[in-house]
């Protein structure tokens, strides 16, 4: 069961102190990530952390109400297994989270595991992670253009986000609203074609993972379309 803590366990006998330095400070800063993604608009929020017993167990709970430190710690521990999975970049995961996620994996080894749960929820990093964080991150340069295809699922806490299922390739984008892309035209364009230009950041293999989006066009419904008669009419006419 879930308890609004987020617990970084490293089953351990006996860890170097720099070794140890280096997981806290990892994941200090992807805790710190994700909640700036998560809340924007929040003040600064502030984690406590408590060491527990057992092997070494860093237990962090941000200074936020239930409901927020839940989706805050059930975002962190998703994303991160999500990681362990595959080459995806899991909602509120900026690049600069997909790194720190990488430096705590690089970490684990058969005799040094490291695992990040909150409650039962749990995720456990390995080499797969890295490989997987290595797969999204190490790509082609960003670049400006346009995803197209329909609009499938969307976050509008704090920050937008949204997916996109490509329409050429059928995978999933990473989308994250810009400023002029408002909460009112995202939820309008939910299971409609849409199209959104931005910054795109692609893989090694050039598939399109993410972009920031700074504008959102969104296509009429097939049945709002004209018909090919009345296309020829509209022709005929001119």
């Amino acid at each position: 069961m879930a308890d609004g803590t987020l617990r970084l366990e490293l089953g351990a006998a006996s860890i170097p102190l720099s070794k140890l330095a280096a997981a806290a400070d990892s994941f200090s800063d992807l805790v710190a990530d994700v909640t700036k993604e998560l809340h924007p608009d929040a003040p600064i929020v502030e984690w406590t952390v408590e060491v527990e017993r057992g092997s070494v167990i860093l237990a962090a709970k941000p200074n936020l109400g239930r409901e927020d430190t839940r989706m805050t710690v059930n975002t962190i521990v998703k994303g991160l297994s999500a990681i362990e999975k595959g080459p995806e970049q899991p909602a509120y995961f900026t690049d600069r989270a997909l790194e720190y996620a990488r430096k705590l994996a690089e970490l684990a080894s058969d005799d040094f595991p490291v695992r990040v749960r909150n409650g039962r929820l749990q995720a456990r990093l390995t080499s797969r992670s890295v490989r997987n964080v290595n797969d999204l991150t190490v790509g082609a340069q960003p670049r400006i253009g346009t995803i197209e295809g329909r609009l499938e699922e969307l976050n509008i806490h704090g920050k937008p986000t949204f997916q996109i299922w490509e329409r050429l390739t059928g995978r999933k984008v990473q989308c994250r609203a810009g400023d002029s892309v408002s909460r009112e035209q995202l939820e309008a364009a939910m299971g409609h074609r849409v199209a959104a230009r931005g910054m795109i950041r692609a893989s090694k293999q050039g598939a399109s993972r993410s972009i920031d989006a700074k504008q959102l066009r969104v296509f009429p419904a097939e049945h709002e379309l004209p018909s090919a008669d009345e296309v020829r009419g509209i022709l005929k006419a001119s």
